[in-house]
């Protein structure tokens, strides 16, 4: 072996490790910050998704709202993973798969939109539907990249139906 490959080889081993500590450290750090995020409640029983029974997708993420770029890493929320949305008039179920699901009850549902992109996901032109909503004191943003198109406005129809809003 070659000096060059012997000191490329090396720097490989202590920089791999040394960037998953720093990225580690990272992800603790922004955990840390947001403590006072509290835990999504949990679903509540008989709940009947009557809207919408199931929209398949990608959980995305959930931001600080208005902040597209400050991920939300408590419970689970950054975690990105399949995903069914099941809307009711009781509110909005994530179902995800790998991961907690999340109940939005409609009373904390702050409205609905489409966009282009949300922290590192961008897609096709209104690709991305959001949802706006409390999460105690913290207001967040919760993107669902759905599946198959035709789902897109139902969903979105029917959770701006909850928030009283017009369908954007």
């Amino acid at each position: 072996m070659s000096a060059e490959t012997t000191i490329a080889l090396v720097v490989l081993v202590v920089a791999v490790p040394l960037l998953w500590w720093l990225m580690w450290r990272g992800w603790r750090g922004r955990h840390e910050r947001q403590a006072d995020v509290p835990a999504p409640p949990a679903v509540p029983e008989g709940f009947s998704a009557d809207l919408v029974a199931g929209a398949e997708g990608t959980y995305v993420t959930s931001t600080l709202a208005g902040e597209q770029l400050e991920r939300v890493v408590p419970h689970g929320l950054g975690v990105p993973s399949a995903v069914v949305v099941r809307v009711g008039r009781a509110g909005v179920l994530l179902e995800r798969r790998g991961a907690t699901d999340v109940w939005v009850p409609a009373a904390d549902l702050l409205g609905a939109r489409v966009q282009r992109g949300l922290i590192g996901k961008v897609v096709d032109a209104e690709g991305l539907l959001v949802l706006t909503w409390r999460l105690g004191d913290v207001t967040l943003d919760t993107g669902v990249r759905l599946r198959r198109e035709a789902d897109r406005r139902p969903v979105l129809a029917a959770v701006t139906g909850l928030t009283g809003q017009d369908t954007p």
